[in-house]
């Protein structure tokens, strides 16, 4: 699985499948999301509103719609935004859970057949609640654990904004060694065990 890091907006990359942060709640009408309601996937967008109108998902899902007559087959939205951060503890839950996010996304990916996978750096925008360092941590220490897939060939990061971020985004890519996340296996069961139950998937 190749991973690359790139300058732009995942909505201009060619992808089998786009990852969109959301709210566990309500339809994020900001950042990746709003840029797809512009897009031909604005009926995936609007189908994680009417899920969540029924019931919240939790934090770290990854929750997969198939889009018809669209230039991409998959939006994975993943529950990321609306966590608290009033405490260092909340920090590392926010943490853990881009980290959960990220590993849901590619096994998602993976289960529907997907070989090019894009992704925005989670957590980070506007409501958000990670720095472009922490996210890239958070994302590249999830995917070093990812079990070897065999139908996602490239994950590919694009990062919108500045060449700042950018180049905070790289430079956490580099530093995410100690961030192992030895829990995800226990946690990303759980939550599968949370999607049986609910009959998402």
């Amino acid at each position: 699985m190749i991973i690359n890091i790139v300058k732009g907006d995942v909505a201009a990359f060619k992808a089998d499948a786009y990852v969109v942060p959301q709210y566990c709640n309500k339809l994020s009408l900001t950042g990746v999301s709003a840029r797809m309601v512009n897009t031909d996937c604005y009926a995936a967008v609007n189908t994680y509103e009417e899920a969540v109108a029924r019931y919240a998902n939790p934090f770290g899902y990854a929750m997969p719609v198939k889009t018809e007559g669209s230039k991409v087959g998959l939006l994975i939205h993943s529950v990321v935004l609306g966590m608290p951060k009033k405490s260092e503890a909340d920090k590392k839950k926010i943490f853990n859970k881009v980290q959960l996010a990220t590993y849901a996304a590619v096994v998602c990916a993976e289960k529907h057949g997907v070989k090019n996978l894009v992704m925005p750096a989670l957590c980070t925008g506007d409501t958000g609640n990670m720095t472009y360092f922490d996210s890239a941590r958070a994302m590249l220490s999830a995917l070093s654990v990812c079990p070897t897939p065999k139908n996602v060939k490239t994950v590919t990061i694009a990062i919108l904004h500045s060449d700042r971020a950018y180049n905070l985004f790289v430079a956490g890519s580099k530093n995410w060694l100690h961030d192992r996340p030895y829990y995800i296996n226990k946690d990303y069961m759980s939550m599968m065990d949370y999607q049986k139950v609910m009959g998402k998937e």
